[in-house]
């Protein structure tokens, strides 16, 4: 490796200073024990809505009340000026900017974010003093490695390019925007100092690799800076540039490509029709298909499937070991149902297949051999998508029981964006069940007293009920303690009590859902943007809320979502 001399780095931090960014935000979660486990029984309550009078089972999560930010302006949400890149996108983002066969595999070293949003798009990211000495010992490394491999540099080397014409073309890759003659000129110095710093190397290769390493560590570069200040009412509209990056890390989560840059400059991106038909050409690129699955992973937390131990007696073959297969089960099921089938939620809700393997298909009465994933079709009088597959069950699941409660939880807060309260220090376990008695049976009557029966009986009683015919593991079955189970139960959907008999029917019904689908479109804008959702009361998004609940495709839902002005600008005053 080349090394600098004399002054070391002290060339650099006068290029690449980084902002003084930070943003605060606050979550929730309701982590699952073992049989016997905490109630979560304070009141439901939600923000823009009035869930915590028991009156609207539906109240949305958008607002000032869900997240601990400022309200947005008339549907705009506060996110941060400078969202940073998350470690995902800076690996296929320094990928795409050296045109690289592959990533360079150095962000899985990165200081870890902090686990605080749903999404690892979320902008209000900061740079720590263990990161930066991160993102500075890996732009040395990617820098050297191009710089001194002739073939790999001759990729980032504009046709007969000299120092100029280097910095000019990288930099408005890097930065996402023009670069400007300022810059060039700084730049061009360095690159100019590159022989003196580094050793064993002629001017080009060491010019070309002292600019590579400023630019992975310039500001410029790790934030995605919206700069625009010119106010249209009380919105300012993004630059052509600062769309196209929304676009491009929303779809592909890297950098733009040249084309989408050249269509920025040439103002393709000025208009809602011009971003939709982008929008709708991006998502035909392999890297949208990608970015759909790793959406749909982390709004369904798979990460964390088969990681509930189960009673060994009980299911003596469902151990610890079947974690990937149950995770590459969902994610299967993802890219079939919204990249092969163009799907949306209904669809993920109600499609009765799924990705079985030798180890997995006996849960489902399935057959299969092998370790290999296959695609297998399953009862649809007993399965219905994504909530009757093994991982959500198993993981909102006992180690010996099926688990009503939280399972009516996460459909509440992943499916519905119902907010409800976490559990209050001090609530008593479940009690054993009890002779005779069905696990449905125990979770009602520990849970009819005040203060649990407002929440439980109203809100997550009636969904969990639903997948009682599923226990620990998923299996579907008739008999819970000798006795018929009871998947029956009645729900206030959309604002009408609706009744259902099981999970196959109740899946039917969030399928058509305005609430979920409102749900579902608001958790896209929340991905695509990396900030909160906008306000329920945003008409706007209401109307794209129905389209996805008229089973329009997954390319149309996403292309209206990015053609909302909530997407191509933000609110005048930002913190």
């Amino acid at each position: 490796m080349a090394r600098i001399r004399g002054l070391n780095h002290a060339l650099l931090p006068a290029l690449v200073a980084g902002f003084a960014l930070a943003a605060s935000g606050c979550t929730g979660t309701i982590n699952g024990e073992d049989d016997g486990r905490a109630l979560p029984c304070t009141g439901c309550g939600a923000s823009g809505g009035s869930a915590g009078t028991g009156t609207n089972p539906n109240a949305g999560n958008g607002g000032s009340g869900a997240t601990g930010e400022p309200a947005g302006v008339e549907g705009i949400g506060w996110t941060t000026r400078y969202p940073r890149l998350s470690h995902a996108q800076w690996e296929n983002t320094v990928r795409d900017l050296l045109r690289l066969d592959q990533l360079p595999g150095l962000a899985e070293t990165f200081s870890l974010d902090p686990d605080d949003s749903r999404f690892d798009t979320f902008s209000a990211r900061v740079v720590s003093a263990n990161l930066w000495l991160d993102y500075q010992r890996a732009a040395e490394l990617v820098a050297t490695d191009v710089a001194q491999d002739p073939a790999k540099l001759a990729k980032i080397t504009p046709a007969g390019g000299d120092a100029t014409a280097f910095v000019t073309d990288l930099g408005t890759r890097a930065f996402r925007r023009p670069i400007t003659s300022e810059e060039i000129t700084v730049f061009v110095d360095l690159f100019n100092q590159g022989q003196t710093l580094l050793q064993g190397t002629d001017a080009f290769t060491s010019g070309a690799e002292m600019v590579i390493r400023a630019f992975l560590q310039s500001p410029h570069f790790l934030y995605r800076v919206e700069s625009s200040t010119t106010a249209s009412g009380d919105k300012i509209p993004l630059s052509g540039y600062e769309i196209a990056s929304r676009l491009s890390y929303g779809l592909w989560n890297t950098m733009p490509s040249d084309a989408l840059l050249t269509a920025a400059g040439a103002g393709e991106l000025g208009t809602a029709e011009g971003v939709g038909t982008w929008s709708r050409q991006m998502l035909g690129d392999p890297r949208a298909g990608d970015t759909l699955v790793s959406f749909h992973n982390q709004l369904f937390s798979i990460a964390e499937y088969g990681t509930i131990a189960k009673n060994e007696t009980l299911f003596p073959d469902f151990t610890l070991e079947l974690a990937p297969t149950l995770r590459d089960e969902a994610s299967l099921y993802f890219r079939e149902i919204t990249v092969t089938r163009n799907g949306g939620i209904g669809a993920l809700l109600t499609t009765p297949v799924t990705f079985v393997n030798e180890s997995t298909a006996q849960y489902y009465g399935a057959t299969a051999t092998g370790t290999q994933m296959q695609l297998v079709q399953l009862d649809a009088t007993k399965r219905a998508g994504i909530l009757t597959q093994l991982g959500f069950l198993s993981k909102y699941g006992s180690q010996s029981q099926s688990d009503p409660i939280l399972r009516g939880v996460h459909i509440s807060l992943e499916v519905l964006c119902q907010d409800l309260m976490p559990p209050p220090n001090g609530v008593p376990p479940l009690p054993p069940i009890g002779e005779g008695q069905t696990n449905r049976e125990r979770v009602e009557v520990s849970t009819s007293v005040a203060p649990c029966n407002g929440c439980h009986e109203n809100f997550i009683n009636p969904i969990g009920f639903a997948f009682e015919n599923y226990d620990a593991v998923g299996q579907w079955r008739d008999t819970d303690n000798g006795q018929p189970v009871n998947a029956a139960a009645t729900y206030t959907l959309d604002g009408t009590p609706v009744t259902y008999n099981n999970a196959v029917e109740l899946s039917a019904l969030l399928a058509a859902s305005p609430t979920v689908h409102e749900c579902y479109t608001r958790n896209w804008l929340e991905y695509a943007i990396g900030r909160p959702a906008a306000s329920e009361e945003d008409s706007v998004m209401k109307t794209v809320a129905g389209l996805s609940a008229t089973g329009a495709t997954m390319s149309d839902v996403l292309a209206s979502i990015t053609g909302l002005e909530t997407f191509r600008a933000r609110p005048q005053e930002m913190p």
